[in-house]
Parts: C-alpha cells; structure tokens; sequence
C-alpha cells in the first residue's frame, strides 16, 4: 500500500518497517509514463498473438473462458463505475490493433 495513503502517523511506522528491512521508499524508482503517440510497436507476445489471429480471423483461440456465479442486489452503477475506472487506469484495456504495412501497431484510444 503506498505510503500516502496512510494517516501521519502511520505513515511513519511504515516507513519505520520498511527501513528495518532496508527498503528506503523515497529512493525508489518509479516507471515513467511511456511518451504519448498514435501508434506503438507490439511486443513480441502481441506479435504472436496478431498472427494467430491472422491464421484464424475472429477466433479468440487464445482466450480463456471463465464464469462466476454471483448472489445478491446488483448495483449496475457502481458496477459501472467500476469498469469505467479500470479501463481509465489502465492503457492495455483501451488498445486496439491494426496493420500498418502489413505489420501489427497498437494503438491507444483516449
């Protein structure tokens, strides 16, 4: 849990902990956000997962089916609210892929 969203207080004895295991949170590297651009290189399990689909077109042959049984009132809103945080937090769920020369791009929706 990152250490700004604890109280003072608790921040401190985190800190504390992490420090005992010799782990200094403010000397941590962060990933920097990649530069912003219509379209990127695919990496190498993109790559082969374009060509599947080039093989089988509208097959999701590599997907992995699951289902949950879920009881009880279904708040739609907050369910919704829940999807559309995700997919705003996360890039791999807003790219799509197309073929550019006959090679695949990824390509960011906003």
């Amino acid at each position: 849990m990152p250490s700004s969203l604890l109280t003072s207080n608790k921040n401190k004895v985190f800190d504390a902990l992490l420090k005992q295991k010799g782990i200094n949170v403010r000397q941590t590297e962060t990933i920097p956000r990649c530069e912003k651009a219509d379209a990127y290189p695919v990496s190498f399990a993109q790559q082969r997962l374009w060509f599947l689909d080039q093989l089988e077109p509208g097959k999701a042959l590599y997907n992995l089916p699951a289902a949950v049984r879920l009881s009880g009132q279904l708040d739609t809103s907050a369910l919704s609210r829940s999807f559309d945080e995700m997919v705003r937090r996360h890039d791999s769920l807003r790219t799509t892929f197309t073929s550019v020369d006959g090679q695949p791009r990824r390509q960011r929706r906003r």
